[in-house]
């Protein structure tokens, strides 16, 4: 064929012998049954026809991966199944425990979505308002607490729902006549964008401890008005005399006036120096007497602006008759530009009665002739500064810790309780109180209040 295609005999090569190998049909071997290795060695067989192997090995091999492939991400599932059946029953049991511990604890606990709907309540909605967690759960504060009650609570809902962290302590009608005093808790709910949606709700009934502070600071009060009437008290004698004075003074003046009036030609000017002269002494005596009506009067304490120069010289004026008897002089260096504080006038009034009625008892225990007491008062912002300085023989070391303690006294006929309630008085002004032995002898006593505001009344 190659030779009748036109190639050349000489480029033609002869083919080899054929092989001694023995040559065999595969299709006869099948028919008759006759194994491969029973044939000689080196035996051709021909005519075979693949495997399922040989012909879809790759199929199989990509089945099979895929088999172990589906049967992995099965067991994985399986595996993430079991972990994510483990979290939820975990987390069942960790919001029964909370449940537990929130509906243990005697306050009022709920979260609150932005559409005001509760979301979450303990138990003490149902103290509260008769309503219980289940019922409670997805229904407005409007219609669980009632009208008058959201109401109250409107303001502090829309902070809390703006992103503020709201705290408020005041009256709540619970709507069937009970009226409790309420400190609550609205803490915002952010996420990560910024948006709010929603907030924590943390309450607690404290109308007993209201009640409590309450009933102690009438208590208090009456302590105070106690140590004012005791305070009056060791100075009857120089109060009788300071009335005294101007009593006698009017008693002369209009016996002298009569007198006039009853001459034959009545010396009209006279008598009118006599009247004035008369006016004033009653001025003096009323003044004395409205002092002391004052101090003694049971008030409720009353916080306004105060001038501290004026409490000082008015309390100096009561004690003026004590001063001469005792030979004290006092002397002022007052800040004339000295700003109010607030505070109860008569407390404060108190308070500086006590100080200078125990410098005057500290001078009396001294050996000097001149008994000097320096009163002055300057600003200190955002403080005011008061300070009395007498010259007598200063604190001992070993009643500096215990000088403002309660029936602490180093007097005799003293009821160690003026310091104590001074130091009452100025600490429920928001200020404190102190002393300093004075290098020259003696010693002084500070007081601190903060500066009032415009405007400000506090208690």
């Amino acid at each position: 064929m190659r030779i009748l295609d036109g190639e050349p005999a000489t480029g033609i090569s002869m083919p080899k012998p054929p092989s001694d190998a023995a040559a065999f049909d595969w299709r006869a071997l099948q028919r008759w049954r006759i194994d491969e290795r029973r044939l000689p060695r080196g035996s051709q067989v021909y005519f075979r026809q693949p495997s399922l192997w040989a012909l879809y090995h790759w199929h199989i091999v990509g089945g099979a991966g895929l088999l172990v492939f589906q049967a992995v991400l099965i067991a994985r599932l399986l595996f993430q199944k079991r972990r994510r059946d483990a979290a939820e029953r975990e987390l069942a049991k960790s919001e029964e425990r909370l449940r537990m511990i929130t509906n243990a604890l005697p306050v009022l606990i709920a979260y609150v979505d932005a559409d005001h709907r509760y979301r979450f309540n303990n138990d003490a909605y149902k103290a509260w308002f008769g309503v219980s967690p289940e019922e409670a759960l997805g229904r407005t504060i409007r219609e669980v607490a009632g009208e008058r009650f959201y109401r109250s609570v409107l303001p502090y809902i829309e902070r809390a729902l703006s992103g503020e962290r709201v705290r408020y302590v005041q009256d709540i009608d619970l709507g069937d006549g009970r009226l409790i005093y309420m400190d609550a808790v609205y803490v915002p709910d952010v996420d990560d964008r910024g948006v709010v949606n929603g907030f924590y709700v943390l309450a607690i009934d404290v109308t007993e401890q209201h009640l409590a502070r309450q009933e102690s600071r009438r208590l208090q009060d009456e302590l105070l008005h106690a140590g004012r009437i005791s305070t009056m008290g060791e100075l009857a004698g120089s109060l009788a005399h300071e009335i005294n004075q101007p009593l006698s003074a009017i008693m002369s003046n209009a016996q002298a006036a009569k007198r006039y009036l009853n001459a034959p030609t009545p010396d009209i000017e006279e008598v009118n120096e006599i009247l004035d002269d008369i006016v004033k002494d009653d001025a003096r005596a009323g003044e004395v007497i409205n002092g002391l009506r004052t101090l003694l009067k049971k008030t409720k304490p009353v916080f306004e602006p105060v001038d501290l120069n004026v409490i000082f010289r008015e309390v100096v004026g009561l004690l003026h008759t004590d001063a001469v008897m005792r030979n004290v002089r006092v002397s002022f260096e007052l800040d004339a530009r000295l700003p109010p504080v607030p505070g109860d006038r008569i407390q404060l009034q108190q308070v500086a009665l006590n100080l200078l009625l125990n410098a005057f008892d500290a001078m009396d225990n001294g050996s000097r002739e001149v008994r000097r007491l320096r009163i002055w008062t300057r600003l200190e912002a955002p403080q005011v500064l008061a300070a009395v300085a007498d010259s007598g023989t200063g604190i001992p070391t070993e009643e500096s810790e215990r000088i403002f303690n309660s029936y602490y006294t180093s007097k005799p006929q003293g009821l160690g309780m003026g310091l104590s309630i001074s130091r009452s008085i100025i600490h429920r002004h928001k200020g404190s109180i102190w002393f300093e032995n004075n290098s020259d002898g003696g010693a002084t006593f500070y007081v601190s209040l903060p500066v009032a505001t415009d405007g400000q009344i506090s208690g």
